[in-house]
């Protein structure tokens, strides 16, 4: 007899259906498992035995051929435990094929039986509502974060017992606590302007960044605080959406799941945080760290803050060709890798914010210090950047340093509040002046800039002089449109009107 269970594989950040059978074959010497799985399936082949004789489920002494369809799909990792060890059972007549229709089965098992929990959940929630709202046999600990999917029927189960029992109609598995598992309060407190003295001008800047979704890059000697205003960038962004919150946990889990032992304690994204991703690679990262890949390829940093913020502290110090990768991602909100076998999509809406010094010393244009770097040092250092990269980056801005008197002197302004209002006011407008089609005014096209990009005569023609006589490429003309619409919809005006423009130009310097 075989016996089919239906279970899921991820392939980038998506779950796809993969079929489980099993069926007796006593001339094989063992417990066989094909169809392209890792060592981690190859192993499973002894724990699954193991697991169903501690289960009290008898003792299984048959020689089973187990097949994981389609044949041709690589597939990796501990989650289809559950679906084999119940194919197994019911290739043996131990339960129902019955029993089994309509279901999707993931989770890991241990020794004893126990159903531990595994990554890329969401996805496969995601994944049975769309093959017609399957039900979802997964383990407990793994069932709020699966009802983050609207609309799915989902079930969590301790032990491969208790699902036996469960498919036999002996045992009804508890409902969840809550039914929004959405609804929890804030589990990390994020840093504020608070504790940020003056820089109103860098202010200014990152809440127009923060609202029209543009890149960013601080200028400044050593000490002005480029870094701390970056960190509390993600303060002033509205809170993540439960569709925004499912894409990230999406990118997570296919890291955690494809490269466990990549990711640590410190990168593990909780169901009870709705902050946005807030990403700060070191200047030594590699172009996969980066961008993504490796032999299996998983997502890189730039997938990591995907709906959040990539702060690159000290980017000349990168490598030239790492950084002129992000050029591509950076415009199309994604990343393609292609291998020889395998071509995954991982997305990377990010807000790019940028840091460096003016010069190798840091002092160059510091009234306070003397530089000590050679006019050629100085231009060595700041061509690291390549004109094409430089293009794409929206505000630039010079971040003064602060003097000693200054510092003692000023008191610190909680505008924090009042900034994520302003944002999420002009994010707002953005959403309905594009009925859902764009995201923010960074991603506006040449016909959304014609369209809702309506200059008066006076600011055309100021920004048509200026920009011949500093002779703007394309790209840089259509980017200062978009950064003029997002002062405007900041200011709540309809029209890009002349001090729209001004600023605007003023931040490409």
């Amino acid at each position: 007899m075989i016996a089919k269970v239906l279970s899921a594989s991820l392939y980038g950040i998506d779950a796809l259906p993969v079929e489980v059978q099993a069926q007796p074959m006593p001339e094989l010497k063992q417990i066989s498992i094909v169809g392209l799985g890792d060592g981690v399936i190859k192993e499973s082949r002894d724990r699954l035995k193991c697991a169903i004789n501690n289960s009290g489920l008898g003792y299984l002494e048959e020689k089973l051929l187990v097949c994981l369809s389609p044949v041709s799909l690589p597939k990796y990792g501990s989650g289809f435990d559950l679906a084999m060890a119940l194919s197994i059972l019911a290739s043996v007549g131990k339960i129902s094929e019955e029993c089994l229709a309509g279901r999707l089965f993931l989770g890991e098992l241990s020794l004893s039986g126990e159903i531990r929990p595994i990554h890329g959940i969401v996805a496969a929630a995601a994944l049975a509502k769309k093959l017609g709202s399957l039900e979802l046999v997964v383990p407990v600990e793994c069932v709020e974060e699966a009802r983050l999917v609207a609309d799915c029927k989902v079930s969590g189960v301790s032990c491969l017992n208790e699902c036996v029992l469960y498919l036999r109609g002996e045992y009804n598995p508890p409902l969840p606590k809550t039914s929004d598992c959405t609804a929890k309060v804030h589990s990390k407190q994020q840093p504020t302007f608070a504790d940020v003295v003056g820089q109103h001008g860098a202010r200014r800047a990152l809440s127009i960044a923060a609202a029209g979704n543009h890149n960013m890059l601080m200028v400044g000697p050593p000490g002005a605080g480029k870094s701390m205003l970056a960190q509390r960038l993600p303060s002033i962004l509205p809170d993540l959406t439960t569709d925004e919150l499912i894409e990230v946990i999406k990118v997570y889990h296919a890291l955690k799941a494809m490269a466990p032992c990549a990711v640590g304690a410190g990168h593990d994204l909780t169901l009870d945080c709705h902050n946005r991703p807030f990403r700060s690679p070191h200047h030594t990262t590699s172009y996969a760290g980066l961008i993504g890949g490796g032999s299996l390829p998983v997502p890189g940093e730039i997938s990591l803050a995907h709906k959040g913020v990539l702060f690159l502290d000290e980017i000349p110090e990168f490598r030239r060709d790492v950084i002129e990768t992000l050029r591509t991602p950076m415009e199309t909100r994604q990343v393609v890798i292609s291998r020889a076998r395998m071509r995954l999509a991982y997305p990377a809406d990010f807000l790019l914010i940028a840091a460096m010094n003016p010069c190798p010393c840091g002092h160059n244009g510091n009234a306070n210090k003397s530089c000590s770097c050679s006019p050629q040092a100085i231009s060595r250092y700041q061509q690291r950047l390549s004109g094409p990269f430089l293009d794409r980056i929206d505000l630039r801005i010079w971040v003064p340093p602060l003097s000693i008197t200054e510092f003692a002197k000023n008191k610190s302004e909680d505008t924090t509040e009042q900034m994520k209002i302003a944002v999420s006011n002009a994010r707002l407008r953005q959403r309905e002046r594009f009925c859902s089609s764009l995201e923010h005014n960074a991603n506006m096209g040449t016909s959304e800039i014609k369209r809702f990009c309506r200059l008066t005569d006076s600011s055309r023609k100021l920004l048509e002089q200026y920009a011949h006589k500093q002779g703007f490429s394309a790209r840089s003309y259509t980017r200062i449109l978009r950064v003029a619409r997002t002062i405007a919809d900041l200011g709540g005006g309809e029209e890009i009107l002349d001090q729209h423009v001004a600023e605007a130009l003023s931040y490409r310097a």
